[in-house]
């Protein structure tokens, strides 16, 4: 009668392997932990840290009617910015064609106005009136920039002046603190044909707001060999939406 006989790894050995494999795993993962060590990252890291508060103020919209629409931005006081720089981000409703865009833009100190666009053609012509205490700048846009003297900032006053030089107009944003304003493009026609001043206005399209950066704790480490994904883990501790103070 022949007898086969079976090789078994005994259970000694097989509890050596395993523990040197679990072993290896808390080194790799030791090993990882010290080359991303958590602390504030700087301007290069992936994962960049803002708060933007909104605000509202005396306001209006309306569907100008006619070959252009006019929109009037008045800040106050620039907020989080040493160079006082307002950004006026463009961007349209719709695909529709758009027409000319008149801003006339306020401020009762010197202002640095950069204009800001997203799905706008490079040559849409844009007139903007400006005080002459502030300049303006792009880096898309065809600008057709003149300097106005005696331009109102008080909300009804300016609200007269517009009214007085562009006829009807189809928004007037008026904050007394910010950095940054919304201003979509393109007829809506869910908006009242006349920009009847508000002293409380809310929009979810036309809205100011101050963004602030904030200080953000992580790390970041080099691409291993062999891994095409990147992998970013972000924990948020609080999280808001909508209008806020």
């Amino acid at each position: 009668m022949l007898h086969e006989v079976l090789s078994m790894p005994s259970l000694s050995g097989v509890m050596r392997t395993l523990f040197c494999l679990l072993l290896w795993k808390k080194a790799a993962a030791q090993s990882v932990q010290v080359r991303c060590s958590v602390g504030p990252v700087g301007a290069l890291h992936p994962v960049q840290g803002r708060l933007e508060r909104f605000d509202v103020g005396p306001g209006c919209a309306a569907r100008e009617r006619g070959d252009k629409e006019t929109h009037v931005i008045a800040v106050g006081r620039v907020t989080n910015s040493p160079e006082n720089k307002v950004t006026v981000l463009l961007k349209p409703f719709s695909l529709t064609p758009l027409r000319n865009i008149h801003l006339l833009l306020s401020s009762k100190i010197p202002v640095s106005w950069w204009l800001e666009a997203e799905k706008l053609p490079p040559n849409l012509p844009v007139l903007v009136q400006v005080s002459s205490n502030s300049s303006v700048h792009t880096s898309s846009l065809h600008l057709n920039v003149q300097t106005v003297h005696s331009l109102p900032f008080h909300p009804r006053a300016l609200h007269r002046w517009a009214l007085k030089h562009h006829g009807n107009l189809s928004s007037f944003t008026h904050t007394t603190h910010g950095n940054r304003v919304y201003v979509p493009l393109g007829e809506d026609p869910s908006l009242p044909a006349v920009c009847q001043l508000q002293s409380v206005f809310l929009s979810n399209s036309y809205v100011t707001s101050d963004l602030q950066t904030q200080e953000v704790q992580g790390c970041s480490d080099g691409p291993s060999g062999g891994i095409s994904a990147e992998v970013h883990v972000i924990k948020l501790h609080s999280a808001g939406s909508g209008l806020c103070g």
